[in-house]
């Protein structure tokens, strides 16, 4: 039985980690590009709205007894598969798990013109990813867990 109240808390973190990325979109590229402290706090951000992304789909996916992926990317594939968000979008924002690994992995390989690129035109799909996840949770009738 999946835990709204969990599910809800982990939406509101990426809530509030979108919005924080939103900030950091309003500087100059010349500066989320070449400050280091931007460049890590940005880095941050993403890596844990991901995080949240993925936690949110595998706990509805776990707990709902859906399906038990067998990595982040799966994650966002089932979501697509069972209906949760939509298959195209689902598809669309797979690299997301991807974009994870390489933050958390091979943080010395980041390139912070990639990590602009993110931040100027994929937060979208993370808006969209919240609003998607959020609509589930109130149609599905889920409740809470004792």
């Amino acid at each position: 039985m999946v835990d709204r109240d969990v599910l809800r808390e982990i939406l509101q973190t990426l809530a509030e980690y979108v919005d924080e990325l939103k900030a950091y979109r309003d500087l100059p590229r010349e500066k989320v590009i070449g400050d280091r402290q931007v460049q890590s706090a940005v880095r941050y951000a993403f890596q844990t709205a991901i995080q949240c992304v993925l936690d949110a789909g595998l706990h509805i996916l776990v707990d709902a007894g859906l399906a038990s992926p067998r990595d982040n990317k799966e994650i966002l594939q089932l979501l697509g598969e069972k209906g949760i968000l939509p298959a195209t979008f689902a598809k669309r924002i797979e690299g997301m798990a991807g974009f994870r690994n390489i933050l958390v992995h091979r943080y010395f390989k980041v390139d912070s013109e990639i990590v602009d690129r993110h931040l100027r035109g994929s937060l979208g799909d993370f808006e969209e990813v919240l609003r998607l996840l959020r609509d589930y949770l109130d149609r599905s009738g889920v409740e809470s867990k004792p």
